[in-house]
């Protein structure tokens, strides 16, 4: 988590210098190659091509002033013979150390930064033109060194800023994630952990709890089971009061037609023909008493 912190409190100044650092460091890194590549062949041109001296007889004399601005020349129609004794002791002192030697002859420092001319000596030559044959200037040299690393500089330096921001957002990222990570992982840890210090309490809590699911099923089931037995000899009793009454009202409706036709019996047996008369007079009486009403009724 300090980690995280450290991150987070980074300013985007720092992070914007850290960048510019790195870029300006890999710009000169580009830069010293491409300006080595660039530098070494003018340097080449100023060593002897053939990689010796001059041959003895041949020697000219040398110019301990050459190269420097307004210093004075050395003519070109000195003593031959100090010439002579100039080429004889190269020739001597080359074959006293084996002949064969590279020296570095004169560098051209800032003279014909835009060329070279026809017809100018060593002492017309200037910072814009320089004599034919003479070397490239070092000073175009680093001008051209100082322009490639400005290029790289203005090209690849917001690139690898933009490069640098995008790497610090997605560490910023992964930092926060890791340590979201980490923190649930030591919650569960802490979880487990705790529960393990009373894992003998768990387990006589789960028995407990076990015991107490038990025992409210057993209730349960008693008491649906009593339940169901009440509402079984509830639904008996009102089937066999239903039955009962069944009963009763057959065996009422069996005694009345048995009664009745007991009694139809013995009237049929002891009815006389005066009685059989009298019936039929009753019951034709009835029927005009009952045919009169109709009548006024209807009126």
């Amino acid at each position: 988590m300090s980690r995280t912190f450290s991150l987070a409190t980074l300013t985007s100044a720092s992070w914007h210098r850290t960048g510019r650092r790195l870029a300006l460091g890999l710009a000169a890194s580009w830069a010293l190659a491409l300006g080595t590549m660039v530098v070494a062949p003018s340097l080449a041109l100023a060593q002897d091509p053939h990689g010796h001296g001059a041959p003895p007889g041949h020697g000219a004399p040398v110019d301990p002033h050459r190269g420097i601005p307004g210093a004075p020349t050395l003519p070109r129609s000195a003593d031959p013979h100090g010439a002579q004794q100039v080429a004889g002791h190269g020739a001597d002192a080359a074959d006293a150390h084996g002949g064969g030697h590279h020296e570095l002859q004169h560098i051209n420092w800032v003279y014909g930064l835009f060329g070279e001319r026809e017809g100018l000596s060593d002492a017309d030559q200037s910072l814009l033109f320089r004599k034919k044959g003479t070397p490239v200037p070092l000073l175009a040299n680093v001008i051209n060194f100082g322009l490639v690393v400005g290029l790289l500089v203005s090209k690849a330096g917001p690139m690898v800023r933009q490069g640098l921001i995008d790497r610090r957002e997605d560490l910023l990222r992964d930092s926060e994630a890791a340590a979201k990570a980490k923190a649930e992982a030591q919650e569960r840890y802490n979880a487990q952990k705790a529960r393990l210090e009373h894992v003998e309490e768990e387990v006589a809590r789960i028995k407990a709890d076990y015991a107490e699911q038990g025992r409210h099923e057993m209730e349960r089931i008693e008491r649906e089971g009593r339940e169901r037995h009440e509402r079984l000899v509830r639904d008996a009793r009102l089937l066999l009061q239903q039955e009962g009454r069944a009963l009763q009202q057959r065996l009422l409706v069996q005694t009345v037609e048995a009664a009745t036709n007991e009694a139809e019996q013995r009237l049929t047996s002891q009815l006389t023909a005066a009685d059989q008369d009298r019936l039929a007079r009753e019951f034709l009486g009835q029927l005009g008493t009952l045919s009169l009403t109709t009548k006024r009724g209807a009126a």
